[in-house]
């Protein structure tokens, strides 16, 4: 008998309209159980899914993916189709891409109109550690770089840009923060931004930002499309 990979649930093999109607309840259990996604930033589908494989569909998706933003997707081999599970208030999923600081995929929760980590970060680990992203190149942030502080270190000494993408192509959560280090003797790095707006705090200057080396900066997210940042070592 068939039965599902990750909780092993039998399958009925009578194609009788009841038995489909049970199979297709299984593999929904299968999905919300223990639910586990394997990304939430793709807005296209990936090209070869692993059977079962579940996604959270990010913003503007394409493809066999339109119009279902937000919800989980999940592939089946035998069906040769995705499915698409709607989301409710206080449903909780770990996402295999983003690991904290001790290598656990973090787990988001669902606000009712949206994913969204714990206000603890780090998938509520509750440790107050700030998991670092080391970036040594020019650098476009991703969803999961949120709550984490990117990191420039001292080998590279080139100026670097490390740009806020915008709202309509990486969706963050308002109330995000993304902090931005330069260690001792590294090259400049340019804060940019693209269509949105990153206020100077204090001064409200928009615009790019310059942060030195053994300079900080966080930037805080506080509208759909603007953020403030402040920090030390920041022009």
């Amino acid at each position: 008998m068939t039965a599902t990979s990750k909780l092993a649930l039998e399958l009925l093999q009578n194609n009788a309209a009841n038995q489909t109607l049970a199979n297709l309840t299984f593999m929904t259990l299968n999905q919300l159980v223990q639910c586990v996604i394997v990304d939430k930033d793709l807005a296209t589908p990936p090209g070869s899914p692993a059977d079962e494989a579940a996604y959270i569909v990010a913003g503007s998706p394409t493809g066999a993916w339109s119009g279902q933003a937000g919800k989980i997707a999940y592939w089946s081999a035998a069906a040769g189709a995705w499915s698409f599970i709607t989301p409710a208030k206080g449903w909780r999923a770990s996402v295999l891409d983003e690991l904290d600081a001790n290598n656990v995929p973090k787990v988001y929760g669902h606000t009712g109109s949206a994913w969204a980590l714990p206000e603890t970060g780090g998938g509520g680990s509750g440790t107050g550690n700030i998991p670092q992203n080391s970036q040594s190149a020019n650098y476009t942030l991703i969803l999961g770089d949120a709550g984490k502080h990117i990191f420039h270190p001292s080998v590279d000494t080139t100026a670097r840009t490390w740009t806020i993408p915008a709202n309509a192509s990486v969706a963050f959560n308002v109330g995000d923060t993304v902090t931005f280090v330069n260690q001792n003797g590294a090259g400049v790095i340019t804060i940019a931004i693209t269509t949105d707006t990153m206020r100077l705090a204090v001064s409200g200057a928009t615009g790019s930002r310059t942060l030195a080396a053994n300079g900080m900066a966080t930037a805080l997210k506080v509208t759909a499309t603007e953020w403030i940042i402040s920090g030390v070592g920041l022009t």
